[in-house]
């Protein structure tokens, strides 16, 4: 698998590096020394709301992502009828993944049509509110709880299809912005940094809670105690509904509107 998934990463990436031309009128600007760049982007008064709200979705979205194998083997359990009619290739936990991501991805014209209604802030709190009822519905998960489970999913997976694209697309706006009023281009600065502290975020959140479980009491590939499944349910349902709030109300201070764009974009003459 380690195989596979580097070949096929370095094979876009030399695609990429190949096909991928910088705009005409962006050539031959003068570099900018990084520091400065990552200065003068934390100081765009728009971009610092957009990194908390965007961080904590990050967080919030961590803990499900590590702990869905867990709940799914050792809370939902694997049903008599599953292993007698489904092939042994697709384990409960397999069929999880598949239906979250399919549902994201399916999900992504229905969010574009949302955001050409509302724009991409109302559809950003759209989507939080959606992914706060499904994180406390999770609370409710029980053995042999498939089909609720499966429910919950597709409405998650809804949910994260809109970070497929949103977080992108605002702060590519956002550099518009930057551009307009500094005169300097900082896509390398605004993409490092967005990406560093989301992926942190993910990163420092997944190993706490398998701490946590560790600390609980939990030993693999046995049946679980109370303790143990109080807290991975805690964890999957509650800690997630907290900052996805989090990132809601990060969101509300964020004020870059569709007219501010536009008007963006008349000036640096794109319209």
């Amino acid at each position: 698998m380690g195989g596979i998934l580097g070949v096929g990463t370095s094979l876009f990436l030399i695609i990429a590096a190949l096909s991928v031309r910088e705009r005409p009128e962006f050539q031959g600007r003068p570099p900018l020394p990084p520091y400065q760049g990552w200065r003068g982007t934390l100081r765009n008064p728009h971009f610092r709301p957009l990194l908390i709200a965007f961080t904590c979705s990050a967080i919030a979205g961590a803990i499900p992502a590590t702990l869905v194998i867990y709940v799914s083997v050792y809370i939902i359990g694997t049903p008599p009828w599953w292993t007698a009619t489904v092939p042994a290739c697709l384990p409960t936990w397999s069929y999880y993944l598949l239906v979250y991501f399919a549902s994201g991805i399916c999900s992504l014209p229905v969010w574009n049509w949302i955001a050409s209604r509302v724009g991409k802030k109302a559809r950003g709190g759209i989507s939080i509110v959606l992914a706060v009822i499904v994180s406390v519905a999770c609370w409710g998960l029980a053995p042999g709880a498939i089909g609720y489970f499966t429910c919950i999913l597709i409405l998650g997976g809804i949910a994260f299809g809109n970070y497929l694209a949103l977080p992108a697309s605002i702060v590519a706006d956002l550099i518009d912005y930057d551009e307009a009023r500094t005169g300097r281009r900082r896509e390398a600065s605004y993409f490092a940094i967005w990406a560093f502290a989301t992926k942190l975020g993910n990163a420092i959140t997944g190993f706490a809670a398998l701490q946590v479980l560790e600390h609980v009491g939990y030993v693999p590939g046995v049946p679980q105690t109370e303790l143990v499944k109080t807290w991975m349910l805690g964890m999957y349902s509650w800690f997630p509904a907290a900052f996805y709030l989090l990132s809601g109300w990060a969101l509300l201070r964020f004020r870059f509107s569709q007219a501010d764009l536009e008007a963006v974009q008349k000036q640096l003459g794109r319209v």
